[in-house]
């Protein structure tokens, strides 16, 4: 089955990288893989991903460039992006498309239009469903022909609204999460004492992923805890507000932007993950934390709780922040005990190979349904 990917974007964001991470460990040779992102760009390159077609919407947030598409549409009713991946799609000939976020349901219509078939993958959780136009989330849901959801929490959402669902967690590569310098020398040169307890959390600097809480964690917890936060930045008045509020207390607070080469660095050298996040389906760097042996304390915001098992750390009910820096605080001093190797088995290769043909089935199960017995 040739199958062409659809994205916002070719970055290092968790949908990009689920899609990567599919194309990994989905049985060899069983399928070829075109990747369409609607901004210019390119993907990130992994050497465990086998070879796939790229190809570029060309879409850009400049001025000249949105002003130039807006006349166009105006004409032809179309605009570039969509008519390159209909470029696209006539050069790599896909059996199906593979929407991979609710973001993009001009692109459902433009897959009806055509008569392509379309899977779409739903990651988000219903605060996002906010920004998707009414019609149009209805348009795409309505017209896949199979919905993929990224948590069990998620198959809820749309149960909920009537809708089928199959639940097909994002994979993570386990051969990837390798570090290259000694926690402890990486902890001396940002400044950790060498006794203290440092949390980290990973994802942009936004209200979803609860940056203000970070600092509110902190006043709950001894004066000597350290929190790292690792992401993309937003100068906001938000983001004024979080670092003020560390600033006035005095809290000790590394602030990191987007990594790449020493992601896992920083990460390994960190003694805790804190899910800070008021809605995460399913986050990737929660799995990432498992894979480095990092015990996980977080609010019960999506997929953690299918997730975070016994031995792994804790989840928390609600957004009660002092109930939440206190299950930090038994992770501190081991009163909930902490199973490393529980965290380290729970993402494995084997596991990643076998979650990639259980979504290879699912594929070919929806492109070629078994027929219905004849009543007669």
């Amino acid at each position: 089955m040739k199958i062409l990917f659809v994205s916002p974007a070719a970055d290092r964001s968790g949908s990009v990288t689920t899609i990567l991470n599919y194309m990994q460990y989905a049985p060899t040779g069983k399928h070829e893989f075109g990747f369409f992102s609607r901004l210019e760009g390119k993907v990130p390159s992994y050497p465990e991903v086998p070879a796939f077609k790229e190809y570029t919407g060309g879409y850009s947030y400049r001025y000249l460039y949105n002003l130039s598409e807006a006349i166009y549409k105006g004409f032809t009713k179309r605009t570039f992006h969509a008519d390159a991946l209909v470029k696209a799609h006539q050069e790599f000939k896909p059996d199906l498309w593979y929407i991979n976020t609710i973001a993009m349901p001009d692109y459902a219509r433009l897959a009806v239009k055509l008569g392509v078939p379309y899977v779409v993958h739903v990651h988000e959780l219903p605060q996002e469903y906010d920004f998707q136009s009414y019609d149009d989330f209805q348009f795409m849901l309505d017209n896949a022909l199979v919905r993929l959801c990224a948590s069990e929490t998620v198959v809820e959402n749309l149960a909920d609204m009537g809708y089928e669902a199959v639940v097909m967690h994002g994979l993570i590569n386990v051969e990837n999460v390798k570090t290259k310098q000694d926690r402890m020398e990486l902890r001396r040169e940002l400044g950790i004492p060498t006794n203290a307890f440092v949390w980290l959390m990973s994802g942009a600097w936004s209200p979803r992923k609860g940056f203000d809480i970070m600092p509110q964690l902190l006043k709950h917890l001894p004066k000597d805890t350290y929190f790292i936060w690792m992401g993309s930045a937003r100068k906001t008045a938000y983001t004024y507000y979080t670092e003020r509020y560390v600033k006035t207390y005095h809290q000790n607070v590394i602030f990191l932007t987007e990594q790449a080469d020493r992601y896992f660095d920083y990460f390994n050298c960190c003694d805790g993950f804190a899910l800070t996040s008021r809605e995460d389906s399913y986050p990737i760097v929660m799995r990432e934390a498992a894979i480095l042996g990092k015990p996980i304390v977080g609010f019960n915001s999506g997929g953690i709780m299918e997730f975070v098992k016994e031995g792994m750390g804790e989840f928390v009910e609600g957004f009660n922040i002092a109930e939440m820096a206190a299950a930090m605080h038994r992770v501190m001093t081991g009163e909930t005990p902490v199973n490393v190797q529980a965290l380290k088995t729970a993402i494995t290769t084997e596991l990643m190979h076998k979650q990639g043909k259980r979504w290879s089935d699912v594929l070919e199960k929806a492109m070629n349904p078994a027929p219905v017995a004849s009543l007669v």
